[in-house]
């Protein structure tokens, strides 16, 4: 079964984004300065002031903190996760390990990350991903070794290298349910 979908290189597009606008982009902590009306007035970045009739707040789980304190109107939620990182003479792949058990989410999903030096780096999530919060890294593994060896049988994962990463997905509040649509809103002179 095959579904059209969209693999985004994500590091080449970000450079690709940034790549005319690389003098105007700064990294650091920053903090947003309200008026008694709760709008944002400027954002302080410890090396200076940055004003703008409009402020557009993209920083996912750091939303969070930005807008701690204020009046505004938009709630955060995270969902953690335990993804699984598989590094090896893998073959490219994207895919969605499905069965009845779990019909509700995919058991695994995959996609797939070329690295310099010839290998891939397959990037596991799905249902393996949320029900790995709260094992040990080792039990996470293990656990994706099954699943991997049940769903893709014909795949030596011999000689690869495993690790895993938690994350917090960061959405607007929905009672910790997965958010149907992408976000995004008006707050004041702001757009979370």
């Amino acid at each position: 079964y095959k579904l059209l979908d969209i693999v985004v290189d994500t590091p080449a597009l970000i450079q690709a984004l940034v790549a005319p606008y690389k003098k105007h982009i700064y990294h650091s902590r920053v903090n947003l300065l309200r008026g008694l009306d709760g709008a944002v007035t400027a954002i302080d970045t410890g090396q200076g002031l940055v004003t703008a009739d409009c402020y557009v707040l993209a920083a996912g789980s750091g939303n969070e903190a930005l807008l701690a304190g204020t009046q505004s109107a938009v709630r955060m939620q995270r969902r953690p996760l335990q993804q699984v990182m598989v590094k090896g003479k893998l073959p490219l792949a994207y895919a969605h390990g499905v069965s009845l058990r779990t019909a509700a989410k995919p058991r695994v999903t995959m996609t797939t990350h070329p690295m310099d030096d010839g290998e891939q780096v397959w990037y596991l999530g799905g249902q393996l991903a949320e029900d790995g919060v709260g094992r040990t890294a080792g039990e996470q593994i293990d656990q994706a070794k099954r699943e991997l060896s049940d769903l893709f049988p014909w795949v030596d994962l011999n000689g690869c290298q495993w690790s895993t990463l938690n994350i917090d997905r960061a959405e607007p509040a929905n009672d910790l349910q997965r958010p149907d649509t992408p976000f995004c809103q008006r707050d004041g002179n702001s757009i979370v």
